[in-house]
């Protein structure tokens, strides 16, 4: 396979990247949330009782600065930290009544942001599919690849 065509497709990732990035900022901010908090509130909706290292593990960052974007949307009403009932060392993080009317307010029906997703990715539900597969694969095939040091 021709190299360049490589170096394209890795472009052409970074540009939509870019759009998707300025599209969720602004869908964001005018919610009042930040990209990172708006990602928190979404992970905790699809994924209730994450814990916070489970959290910062899921959106591939540090625990220390997820623990405080977790704080101040705790402070704002919008998630609930409470001790998980199986191992009361454990706290686990639920979205309040507010933080579900946030999250529905960037992803529910209706919402802009969703209605530019679904107009954009006018795409066959098997061509969806068929793009998750392959940026599957080469998610884990460049994970395989972290840490690999580079010779100059």
């Amino acid at each position: 396979m021709d190299s360049d065509l490589r170096y394209d497709l890795v472009r052409s990732y970074r540009d939509l990247y870019k759009v998707l990035m300025t599209i969720f900022r602004q869908a964001c901010e005018a919610v009042g949330l930040s990209l990172l908090e708006a990602s928190i509130l979404k992970t905790v909706e699809d994924h209730p009782g994450l814990s916070l290292g489970e959290l910062a593990d899921a959106l591939f960052m540090a625990e220390s600065k997820c623990s405080v974007a977790v704080e101040q949307l705790h402070r704002q009403g919008l998630v609930e930290r409470t001790r998980s009932a199986e191992d009361r060392r454990r706290v686990v993080l639920s979205l309040t009544p507010a933080g579900r009317a946030a999250v529905n307010r960037l992803f529910g029906e209706g919402a802009p942001l969703r209605r530019i997703l679904e107009a954009s990715l006018d795409l066959s539900g098997e061509e969806m599919r068929r793009l998750i597969a392959a940026n599957r694969t080469l998610t884990e095939n460049l994970r395989k690849h972290r840490g690999t040091p580079y010779e100059v």
